[in-house]
Order: C-alpha cells, then sequence, then structure tokens
C-alpha cells in the first residue's frame, strides 16, 4: 500500500505499457486474497477504458469478479466503469457478468447477482430479452433466487410477453417446471414440526427483492390468503401481546438464533416463490384456453404439481384457470389423481370448484364404471403410504381418507358398483389385504414386546421392594449371620 501510494505517478505512466493480461492477473490474484484496500487503490490508477479490455480468454476483469462472488471486488469495478456491465465475453457463452454470475451462482453469489440486476442495463443486445432472458431467468430459478427472477420479470415485463409469444421453444413451461419440480419451497413441502410452524407464522419477511441479513426480521400475526388456505390460523389477543413483547424486546437477540434463520429464510423463499407463480398466471389470463391447456396438461405441469405434492402451485392454477379442473390427461380425470396421491387440500379446493360448475352431478362415473370412491379404495404407491411407518399407522391413514372421500359424496353415490359389480367398499377391502394382515402382524408383535418389557419392569420393581435397603450381614461366626444391616 505504502508502494502505491509513494509511486502513483510511475505507476500510473507504466500501467499503460502493461499488457491486458497481466492487470487482468493482478486484479483477480488480489481480490482472491481479499485485499480489497489494495484493489480500491489500484484502481484508482487504471483508466477506466483499460478495464474493457478482454483477456485471451475472452473475459473482462468484471467477468471474473462475478465468477469469484466477490461483491466488493464487483462493486469497486462498476463504480469505476458503468460500462463492464454491458461487455460480453467471447467465449462460447458469449455472455454478460451478470448472466455468467447467475449461471455459477452459489450461495455467496446471490448478492453479487441481486446488484448485478439492479446496474446491468437494458441496452441493445440486450441480456434481458429473448434467449439471453429465459436463459438468466432459467439460472435464476434453478439457485432458488425467486425474488431476483419475479424483480426481473417486473422490470423488463416485455421478457415475459416474448417468451409466451414464441410458445414453440416451449420457453414458459421450461420455467414454470422449475416451481413445480420444487415443493420443498412452498410451505405445504417444508415438512416442519408444529413448533415450528407456530413460529413460522410469526415471522414477517420483506419480498421486495432477496433479503439475507435477517435484522428484517419482524413479527406480526397477519398472514397472507395462500397460507390461510392451507392451514387455520387463529389468533388471540393473549398471543398479540406477547408477540409484540417479543418483537420489540427479544428481537435482537432472537434475530441471532439458527433457527429463526433458518425459518426466515424458509418463508422468503416461500413467499418469493409464490409471488412468482402468481405473476406467471397473471401474464397467461389472457391467454387462449386451448394453449393454456397444452401448457399445464400436455407438458404436465398440472398433473406433475399434484404428483409431487406442490399444493400452492396447484391451487393458484385452478383458482386462476378453474376450467382445468374438468379438462382429461392421459392418467383420466384430475380429480383421480388427486385422490391417488391423497392430497386432501387439493381435493377439497377441487371439490367446490366442480360443485360451482354447470356440470350436472359432481361424483360422475369413469371408465368401467368407477366413482370417486373407488378411486380411494385403491392401494396407493409406497412414496405416500410409507409417509408414516408401521403397517397398523399406515392401514388407519387409509381408513381415515377413504373415510373422508365417502363423507363428502351423496348417500346414493357410495354405493355404486362398477363393472366387475364391486362396490368402493368391497374394493377397499380386497386391496387392502395385505397391509391388513400386515397390520395385525405389528401390532402382535408389538403387544409382545410390551408383555416382555412389562414383566422385566415388574420383576425387578418386585425385587428392589422385597429387598432391604443394606443388604444382609455376612459373617458365618456371628450369630446375626444373615440378619439385615438395619435391624442390626
Amino acid at each position: 500500500m505504502e508502494y502505491l501510494h509513494d509511486y502513483q505517478t510511475f505507476i500510473k505512466e507504466t500501467i499503460g505499457t502493461y499488457s491486458r493480461t497481466r492487470i487482468y492477473n493482478i486484479l483477480t490474484t488480489v481480490a482472491y486474497f481479499h485485499q480489497y484496500t489494495f484493489v480500491e487503490e489500484f484502481l484508482k490508477l487504471v483508466p477506466p477504458q483499460t478495464l474493457e479490455s478482454l483477456t485471451p480468454d475472452g473475459n473482462t476483469t468484471l467477468h471474473a469478479a462475478a465468477f469469484l462472488g466477490d461483491i466488493k471486488f464487483v462493486k469497486a469495478l462498476v463504480e469505476k466503469n458503468s460500462r463492464l456491465t454491458q461487455i460480453r465475453s467471447t467465449d462460447a457463452m458469449k455472455c454478460v457478468p451478470l448472466t455468467l454470475a447467475a449461471i455459477n451462482a452459489t450461495d455467496g453469489q446471490k448478492e453479487v447477482v441481486d446488484y448485478l440486476c439492479s446496474v446491468t442495463r437494458d441496452d441493445d443486445p440486450s441480456p434481458f430479452s429473448g434467449e439471453d432472458g429465459f436463459k438468466l431467468l432459467l439460472c435464476l430459478m434453478l439457485f432458488n433466487m425467486h425474488g431476483v427472477a419475479l424483480s426481473v420479470c417486473q422490470r423488463f415485463p416485455g421478457l415475459v410477453v416474448e417468451l409466451m409469444d414464441r410458445y414453440e421453444k416451449d420457453y414458459i413451461p421450461r420455467l414454470m417446471q422449475f416451481i413445480v419440480d420444487r415443493p420443498f419451497a412452498f410451505l405445504s413441502g417444508s415438512k416442519m414440526k408444529w413448533w415450528e410452524r407456530y413460529i413460522y407464522s410469526l415471522i414477517e419477511v420483506d419480498t421486495a427483492g432477496e433479503k439475507h441479513e435477517v435484522e428484517g426480521i419482524r413479527l406480526g400475526d397477519e398472514e397472507n390468503h395462500l397460507e390461510t388456505s392451507i392451514r387455520e390460523n387463529c389468533w388471540t389477543s393473549n398471543k398479540r401481546i406477547i408477540t409484540k413483547c417479543i418483537s420489540s424486546y427479544c428481537m435482537r437477540y432472537i434475530s441471532q438464533v439458527p433457527l429463526i434463520r433458518r425459518l426466515y429464510d424458509q418463508k422468503l423463499m416461500d413467499k418469493n416463490i409464490v409471488a412468482l407463480t402468481k405473476y406467471f398466471f397473471t401474464q397467461l389470463k389472457g391467454m387462449d384456453k386451448n394453449r393454456v391447456k397444452t401448457i399445464f396438461l400436455d407438458y404436465k405441469l398440472l398433473p406433475n404439481a399434484i404428483k409431487f405434492g406442490t399444493t400452492e402451485f396447484v391451487l393458484e392454477c385452478l383458482g386462476t384457470f378453474p376450467f382445468l379442473c374438468l379438462e382429461l390427461d392421459d392418467k383420466g380425470t384430475m380429480m383421480k389423481l388427486v385422490v391417488s396421491e391423497r392430497n386432501e387440500v387439493i381435493y377439497h379446493f377441487m371439490r367446490i370448484l366442480k360443485n360451482k360448475s354447470f356440470t350436472g352431478r359432481t361424483y360422475s362415473l369413469y371408465e368401467d364404471n368407477n366413482s370417486i370412491l373407488h378411486f380411494s379404495a385403491e392401494l396407493p404407491h409406497s412414496r405416500r403410504l410409507n409417509v408414516v411407518s408401521g403397517a397398523g399407522f399406515q392401514m388407519q391413514r387409509e381408513l381415515q381418507w377413504f373415510k373422508m372421500v365417502e363423507n363428502t359424496m351423496l348417500q346414493n353415490d357410495r354405493f355404486v358398483r362398477n363393472k366387475d359389480g364391486d362396490t368402493a367398499q368391497f374394493l377397499f377391502t380386497e386391496k387392502h389385504k395385505e397391509l391388513m394382515k400386515g397390520g395385525e402382524d405389528w401390532m402382535r408383535d408389538l403387544s409382545t414386546s410390551c408383555m416382555v418389557v412389562a414383566a422385566l419392569i415388574a420383576t425387578i420393581a418386585f425385587a428392589a421392594a422385597i429387598t432391604v435397603p443394606g443388604g444382609n450381614l455376612q459373617d458365618n461366626d456371628s450369630s446375626y449371620n444373615g440378619l439385615p444391616v438395619l435391624w442390626l
């Protein structure tokens, strides 16, 4: 640092003779070792246009900084020369630094991607249009940066419109497939315990962008309408008082707890991906019905969302396009798929939509004269059956599901026979024979184990009860030999 300060004039004169590769190597090497003060001072001596030079591998210094994910280095370069954000590499990727950072994104690079999104301009050739815009959104969604992806879509609304018009390349279905494939990003697929869900419900997040600082956490009692459609939130005045006290006096300490940080990140991801989903559906509203059917049924977005358990995606989709509820796919009806996947939330939502339609009876008969209750009598896939362990508990869940579907049907519909003459109750008994036998064996083994443990406990307890504390005297020469010590 002293050398840079004492020989500024000499360094400025010799920089002009340096090769572009040499300057690139100096900056990237120093940045790699996190010598930010040296980088700042050295950049003051480098002419801005020198940073625009491409190295033999086709990149600028900003490309290297974006690849490293060094936010301080990136900001220093952009402040020195704002044109660096628009320069494309000459390698096979031919991308701007923003796209390169998104392609190589990690958890530490999200801040870099967010910053480059805000400073990269929509200049021709724009990285926010056409194939480049699609690649950028794809990478952002791939690495769970849904908040940044939403801000890009809102900042450049023409991008989504352009991708929708170029339907021959399946841009929109490919983007939404990333949402469908991530049930863990939503509240319904987060697999949280009841007490974690309670804390989750108290956390408020700022969804204006990707905020990674937990200091922004606030506690409150407001939940969005999608969460309330999944689970019931009953807030009392006492809870509000406790929440206010925690927010006022304890938040600075609570924000340091790893659990709170994790739940905050989970809720931020949930809010952002739900908002991005709504944005896509809003853009599709004006599209022709046949095109909407093609996107959600032919590309299997809706069936896959039901299969994977991406509940919020299905609810938003059917709420925006209710006519899809009555459409058929290659596996039968949507209702059949929901019943086979044992998704109670989607089942009740679709039942409400079908009741509001003007299609006659809600529970019509399908192939082979089967009703919805016949479908629920079938044994589900092992991934649904093994949600709980133990054949006894599995049989209990199957009975609960069958009774729930049965209670939602009209009395006459419960006894409909299929083409083989079987009622749903008979079919349920036949399909669950092996599971019933496994449940009986499981209960028998459990009761045997409990009896053995109970016998051991009783034996030890009896021996402890009749044994005098202190033991007996062990002295053959004494007349008191064998008597309890406490008696002596």
